[in-house]
């Protein structure tokens, strides 16, 4: 589960860290530390399922669960309240878990976490988790990182 944000990888780090997934080690990654890390790196972003483009809004949200039979949301209300950044990505169009997104008169819906597969090694990815507080202010995001973290480890 690593983190960081923006910056740059090298070809060679780039190319490890997409073969030992592609191999079978699944990764965690949340929030700017994985949508927006290495912008260059088109691999990444395939691996990873989106890329981070910006948070107009910040503040009180819906996150709706799309696939609430999914080991990732057991436990977790089909619906629940967050206040936090709103990502706004370029995803993978096979990508579910949503939230509607207004910005500008416009209202889109936009994945806010998943798993997805990468070779042998699975990935998931939440854009919630600005702030570490939030995760005990919002039990329903720590149960998702939680439940998801299990389920990569299983």
């Amino acid at each position: 589960m690593p983190n960081g944000t923006m910056g740059e990888i090298t070809e060679e780090q780039e190319n490890n860290l997409i073969e030992v997934v592609r191999l079978g080690v699944n990764l965690v990654r949340v929030h700017v530390g994985a949508g927006d890390a290495f912008r260059s790196s088109l691999n990444y972003q395939w691996m990873i399922g989106g890329q981070f483009l910006g948070h107009p809004y910040v503040g009180e949200y819906e996150v709706r669960l799309t696939q609430k039979d999914h080991a990732t949301c057991s436990g977790i209300p089909t619906k629940f309240i967050v206040n936090t950044e709103q990502y706004y990505m370029l995803v993978d169009p096979s990508i579910e878990a949503e939230t509607a997104y207004i910005y500008e008169n416009q209202e889109v819906e936009m994945p806010v976490a998943w798993v997805k597969r990468w070779g042998k090694g699975r990935v998931f990815y939440s854009s919630l988790g600005h702030d570490p507080i939030e995760y005990k202010k919002f039990p329903e995001m720590r149960l998702l990182l939680t439940n998801a973290i299990k389920f990569l480890v299983e």
